[in-house]
C-alpha cells in the first residue's frame, strides 16, 4: 500500500527486491482512498507519479501496475484488494500507526493481520536496498512451525541476493539450525552467519551497532500463531522510538487460512501445556496444505 509519496520510491525498490531475480511475479502499488472528494483527480495523480517512478528506475519491470481501491475503511480497503488479486506478500511502510499495540493488533476493526493469512513485511528503511551491506535477522522461537516459514526465507534471499547483501541470523539454537537446514537444500545464504540468541533483550546491544546503510529484520508472528511473542513486539516498538536512524522490517509470516480450523482461534499457543500438541497441529496443518 502506498499512502505517503516520500516512501513509494523506497516501498517500491523493497517489493523489486523481494522478488526472484528473473521471475515474471507482479507487483501492485496499491492505493486505498477513504475520501470521496477529488476522488478523479487522486487516481489520476496517484497513478501518474507511480508510473513516471517505474519508467525511470525500472524500464526493465513490464509487471508493476498502479492499483486504487475506494472504501470506508483502509484495512477492509487492503484486505479486499488481497481477496480480488489472489496477492501473497503485502509490503507496507511503518507510521506512528504501525505500532503493534496499535494498527495490527488494535481493535478489530483496523486489525489488518487479523483481517488476512498473507505473508506481511512492514518497512522502514531511509534508503534504497541496493547500498545495504549486511541483514540482521532476529528469528522468534518456534518460527520454524508457522505455515509461511520456508516462504519469507525464500524473500529474505531474494534481498540479500538482489542487493548483494550479507546475512546475520539471530533466534534460538533450534530455530537456527531449521534455517541452517533450508539454507543447504535451496543452496542460499552460502555466507551467513548464526548466532544463538535466547532472549530478545540481547538484541539491543546489537541494534546499537547496526550501521545506518544496514537493516535489521525481525520475524514474528499473529498473536495465535505458535511463535508468538509479546517481548518481541515490544522490542520492535522501542527500536522504532528509540533508533530514528535505523532501518528495519518486521515480518509476520502467512499462517493457516483464517476460518480453516475454528479451534485454533481458540487455543492457547502460548500456555506451557499445550506447546507440544499445539507442535504437532501446526506441523499437520503445514504437511497438509504442501500436499495441495
Amino acid at each position: 500500500p502506498c499512502s505517503n509519496p516520500t516512501t513509494i520510491d523506497k516501498l517500491l525498490d523493497f517489493a523489486v527486491a523481494c522478488k526472484n531475480p528473473g521471475a515474471d511475479e507482479p507487483i501492485f502499488p496499491l492505493t486505498v482512498l477513504t475520501d470521496h472528494e477529488d476522488l478523479a483527480h487522486n487516481i489520476i495523480a496517484n497513478n501518474n507519479m507511480i508510473e513516471k517512478l517505474v519508467a525511470s528506475a525500472y524500464p526493465n519491470e513490464r509487471r508493476i501496475t498502479p492499483t486504487t481501491r475506494l472504501d470506508t475503511n483502509v484495512v477492509t480497503g487492503i484486505v479486499r484488494a488481497i481477496k480480488e488479486m489472489t496477492i501473497s506478500v503485502l509490503i507496507m511502510g511503518w507510521t506512528e500507526r504501525s505500532r503493534t499495540t496499535g494498527f495490527f493488533f488494535g481493535k478489530k476493526s483496523d486489525n489488518l493481520l487479523d483481517a488476512t493469512n498473507q505473508t506481511v513485511l512492514l518497512t522502514r528503511l531511509n534508503h534504497l536496498i541496493n547500498i545495504t551491506s549486511r541483514l540482521y535477522v532476529y528469528v522468534s522461537k518456534n518460527s520454524e512451525y508457522e505455515i509461511g516459514f520456508e516462504k519469507w526465507l525464500k524473500l529474505m534471499a531474494n534481498i540479500s541476493k538482489n542487493a548483494g547483501a550479507a546475512v546475520s541470523f539471530y533466534g534460538n539454537d533450534l530455530t537456527l539450525k531449521k534455517i541452517g537446514a533450508f539454507a543447504k537444500n535451496n543452496k542460499t545464504f552460502l555466507d551467513s552467519t548464526f548466532i544463538i540468541v535466547n532472549n530478545i533483550a540481547n538484541m539491543y546491544d546489537i541494534v546499537e551497532n547496526i550501521a545506518d546503510d544496514d537493516i535489521l529484520v525481525v520475524v514474528n508472528s499473529r498473536t495465535k500463531s505458535i511463535s508468538y511473542s509479546a517481548e518481541v513486539d515490544s522490542f520492535i516498538d522501542n527500536i522504532s522510538d528509540d533508533f530514528a536512524s535505523l532501518n528495519f522490517i518486521v515480518i509476520y509470516p502467512e499462517s493457516s487460512p483464517l476460518g480453516a480450523i475454528e479451534e485454533i482461534a481458540q487455543l492457547d499457543v502460548l500456555e506451557p501445556s499445550l506447546i507440544g500438541e499445539n507442535i504437532n497441529l501446526f506441523q499437520k496443518i503445514r504437511d497438509s496444505l504442501g500436499k495441495r
